[in-house]
């Protein structure tokens, strides 16, 4: 939504990069998000690009999956998933695919984390009945910890509570096709992976730092 001033901050993380920049075809799955992205492309290279990013960022909502086209078998599910999902009856666990975007850390800071300490105690007290799959961009332990040290650190605390309390599985990755499959319902930041829960008919919660 180009009207939120926090979704246009944290869009710069991901749209001013190479990908985006040096392709010559940028495919979306809705026209607000073109907006977006050719506004900012045309902050970053400079008012006079803006013709170009036009002719370069498209918009096409049949590129989003289908419900019926995503699902995992069982044996596509890895092995260390399988401690998360199914309880000690063997039965199946709610899945809450919990996401962080690293712009929304750099935008909050400290207060961000508050916000995700709160969120993981939340968590913990009902792991009798769901689990967490807790999924962060690749990229953004390396640039905490180049660019914001002590946000890092913060970040690594967090880590290790997740972790040390069992909250579910942690994930490292841009590849966020299994964990969409697999989770039941969606809480965290505004970002790409939202969508994509959403065109599967999931239910989707938006966190708000401030609350």
């Amino acid at each position: 939504d180009e009207s939120n001033e926090r979704d246009v901050i944290t869009s710069r993380y991901y749209i001013r990069v190479p990908g985006v920049t040096r392709s010559d075809t940028v495919i979306l799955q809705s026209e607000a998000a073109r907006k977006i992205y050719i506004k900012e492309l045309t902050d970053f290279a400079g008012n006079g690009t803006g013709k170009i990013w036009e002719s370069r960022v498209i918009s096409d909502t049949s590129i989003a999956p289908d419900k019926e086209s995503v699902g995992l078998y069982e044996d596509e599910v890895p092995d260390e998933w399988w401690q998360y999902i199914v309880d000690d009856e063997g039965l199946g666990k709610k899945v809450i695919l919990y996401h962080t975007n690293p712009g929304n850390i750099v935008v909050y800071g400290n207060r961000y984390f508050e916000k995700m300490k709160q969120v993981f105690d939340t968590f913990k007290d009902n792991l009798e009945k769901l689990s967490v799959f807790w999924h962060v961009n690749e990229e953004t332990p390396s640039v905490l910890e180049t660019e914001y040290p002590e946000l890092f650190d913060r970040y690594k605390e967090l880590y290790e509570y997740f972790t040390d309390n069992h909250l579910g599985v942690y994930l490292e990755s841009n590849d966020t096709g299994k964990a969409v499959a697999i989770a039941d319902a969606y809480y965290g930041d505004r970002d790409a992976i939202t969508y994509q829960v959403r065109k599967l008919g999931k239910p989707v919660m938006i966190q708000n730092v401030e609350i």
